[in-house]
Parts: structure tokens; C-alpha cells; sequence
């Protein structure tokens, strides 16, 4: 959410999840910002699975170009996703 790019709509896909206090901590992430959706899976079918379930709610988004993806591990700077989107404009 801290991204310098706004223009960002940050798709989370809890894979089953089964810990109440994640689901609480999304909800409650995504209560006050259209910027952040969240979507919840029965049961836990892998990371591919969850990839593509991601990725078909994203092309649902109006809008779309580019989509960025990262897992539960990773750490995205600021500038990570400006510094990717002015990459792909700049080099279509």
C-alpha cells in the first residue's frame, strides 16, 4: 500500500487459509480502501492454483495493462512497481 505508484490495485489470495486471526487482519486491511481486494479459497490447492485464481480477478479489473506479482515472503520497496511500470512503457 505504500507503493510511490498509485495507480495499483493489490489482489490477495488467501489459499485456505485456515487461521481466523488472517482472515480478520485482511478484512480488516481492506475495510477502508478500494486499492485492496481480497479473495479467500476453500482449501488450499497450491500456489499455481492461487496464481491463476489472482491473475483471472485481476483481468476482471477494469483497466488492467500490467500485472506484478509476489509471494507471502516477498518484499517490495517503494518504487518497486514504478520503477517496473516506467520499464515496460518505456520499452514496449
Amino acid at each position: 500500500m505504500n507503493q510511490t505508484y498509485k495507480n495499483l490495485v493489490l489482489i490477495i489470495v488467501d489459499d485456505g487459509s485456515t487461521d481466523p486471526d488472517v482472515q480478520k487482519m485482511l478484512a480488516e486491511a481492506a475495510k477502508n480502501t478500494t486499492r485492496l481486494k481480497v479473495y479467500s479459497l476453500e482449501t488450499n490447492k497450491g500456489v499455481a492454483n492461487a496464481l491463476n485464481e489472482g491473475v483471472r480477478y485481476a483481468l476482471d479489473i477494469e483497466g488492467v495493462e500490467f500485472i506484478a506479482r509476489m509471494d507471502s515472503d516477498d518484499i517490495s520497496l517503494p518504487k518497486r512497481i514504478q520503477i517496473q511500470v516506467d520499464f515496460m512503457v518505456s520499452n514496449p
